[in-house]
């Protein structure tokens, strides 16, 4: 067996499918096995391995047993001299697997590599070449000294952000994301620490190779897409949490004896600030669309109040049965689903509008000595009922008008006009909460350059996506995956030199006509571009230079 590959993967069924189509493809003409380790997805992954790959070893966990242990799992069973470990959000150049075995074949004091990895608007994901945590490190990294001076040999250590980004280095460790080791290492080194959950895992396991008197090489050859944090999205403020653990938990199992009291303390007060930071910054993002409907429910009941007694002075001794009332609409909006998929679905949120209406009323009727007045509940579910789903309409009917196009809708140019192509754009264009308004075709090679296919035409080939994107102002390009190579689309990601494009594939298989109306697969990728005040920002620079 040449090569063994591990993908753990949690609930990440499209991603899944196409990191496995683009390993087919790199794994070609080489001996290989590949296990899929699921972390009990309840979205279906399990059986799509099942159904459509029966060939790949499948280990599918009653419960989420973590990163490390999951991937133990398959590194127990692996047989081939090398083995990758991979994340499922990711995408494969053809070229992948065999250009990190010659770099082994030549290089025999590598014990591990990792290749150069991308985020889905082609800038390096700077994690793929990293240095150990040290004191020093850092310490550059809490105080923002590594993004101040990110060329510096001292303060930029923690990414390596002085190294170019397309020389082969030597590094301290490399993205669990994509790791390919020598077996031998494995053997000699045992593999993942499941003390740790989830986060760190690679960290630790870099050390203990190097600690082993291997090398860990970052080899930018080859490059991989990845899709960062989709196996989390559902739980980030869960998941930061694991994070910051798992950096304490590395500082107190390898610098605890290593350095001073007064080092390691420095240590895990930055990383504590750092997670403090972090959540809170976080935490003030999920709350920005609750918090608005939290707004809009009191104001409903205000509304209701002076309509009812023509003055707010009756408010004063029902604060807590005001709250109450808030309460129960917001339990409703949480229950149908408004800060999840549905956040901007009219229909749920009428509905859900209506059921804390319902459920008011009821509180009114069955608890009189608690409760307000029965039309002011009756009005703030009127008002209620307007006002929640009320924003949504409007934010769908803007999306039509000329502004929203201009501002709330994004310039989309499809890569391919093959089939798949053809269908996608006739999907996005009858879907009303699309966010793409498509401008025109790329063409691989240009050849049907000026024709018109699902009415749009053909701009350019792919050599001059560059070009047609600056003229046509457009923001996101959406691969077809049915007539371009994972190679193509990687090394257009990676060589594209036009700021602020947001790349998005459309796996081959995709069918949008048996998908009844869901969102189509590249619409769950993270959607990049500036949001809250940066937001604005641009469309204030945009209004004055008239673009």
């Amino acid at each position: 067996m040449d090569v063994s590959v591990i993908i753990v993967s949690y609930n990440v069924k499209y991603f899944l499918e196409r990191a496995i189509l683009s390993l087919l493809k790199a794994l070609k003409g080489l001996r290989h096995e590949i296990f899929v380790v699921d972390n009990h997805s309840t979205d279906g992954s399990p059986e799509l391995i099942r159904n459509r790959f029966p060939a790949l070893k499948l280990i599918a966990n009653s419960e989420n047993v973590g990163f490390g242990r999951a991937n133990n799992q398959a590194l127990r069973l692996c047989g081939g001299d090398y083995i990758l470990l991979i994340n499922p959000d990711t995408m494969v150049q053809e070229d992948t697997v065999s250009k990190m075995m010659s770099f082994f074949e030549g290089h025999p004091v590598a014990g591990m590599v990792g290749c150069k990895i991308l985020n889905p608007d082609g800038g390096l994901q700077l994690a793929c070449r990293r240095s150990f945590p040290t004191p020093m490190v850092g310490f550059a990294k809490i105080v923002g000294l590594s993004d101040l001076f990110p060329k510096s040999h001292l303060w930029g250590r923690y990414n390596l952000t002085y190294l170019d980004e397309n020389q082969i280095s030597e590094v301290d460790a490399i993205s669990g994301s994509f790791m390919m080791i020598r077996r031998q290492v494995y053997e000699g080194v045992g593999g993942f620490d499941e003390d740790f959950f989830m986060y760190g895992e690679d960290l630790d396991w870099c050390y203990r190779i190097k600690k082993a008197g291997w090398k860990i090489y970052y080899v930018p050859t080859t490059a991989i897409i990845h899709y960062k944090g989709e196996s989390a999205r559902a739980s980030r403020l869960d998941t930061q949490r694991l994070f910051y653990q798992a950096m304490h938990q590395f500082v107190r199992k390898h610098f605890r004896s290593r350095y001073s009291f007064a080092a390691n303390g420095l240590i895990s007060v930055g990383i504590g600030i750092r997670a403090g930071l972090s959540f809170l910054r976080r935490a003030l993002g999920l709350l920005g669309i609750p918090g608005f409907d939290l707004a809009l429910t009191v104001l409903a009941l205000v509304l209701a109040i002076e309509l009812r007694f023509g003055t707010l002075i009756y408010t004063t001794g029902y604060l807590l049965v005001v709250g109450v009332y808030s309460l129960v609409w917001m339990v409703c909006f949480v229950y149908f689903g408004l800060y999840g998929r549905r956040r901007s679905s009219v229909r749920f949120s009428a509905l859900a509008s209506l059921s804390g209406s319902l459920i008011n009323s009821a509180w009114t009727f069955f608890f009189k000595q608690y409760a307000y007045s029965r039309l002011v509940v009756i009005y703030a579910g009127l008002f209620s009922l307007v006002l929640i789903p009320g924003w949504r309409l409007l934010l769908v009917l803007a999306k039509r008008t000329p502004i929203g196009h201009r501002y709330l809708r994004h310039k989309t140019l499809v890569v391919g006009t093959d089939d798949l192509g053809r269908r996608i754009v006739g999907q996005l264009a009858h879907d009303r909460s699309n966010i793409y308004e498509v401008v025109g075709f790329i063409d691989c090679d240009g050849r049907n350059r000026g024709q018109m296919f699902a009415g749009h035409e053909v701009l350019g080939g792919l050599d001059e996506l560059d070009r047609v994107a600056r003229e046509e102002g457009a923001e996101e390009i959406i691969f077809s995956t049915q007539s371009l190579s994972y190679e193509d689309i990687l090394r257009t990601v990676a060589q594209s030199g036009k700021k602020g494009l947001n790349f998005k594939i459309i796996p081959a298989r995709f069918d949008p006509e048996s998908e009844d109306g869901h969102p189509l697969p590249f619409l769950s990728v993270e959607y990049r571009v500036k949001r809250g005040l940066l937001k604005s920002i641009k469309q204030i620079k945009n209004l004055v230079l008239n673009r």
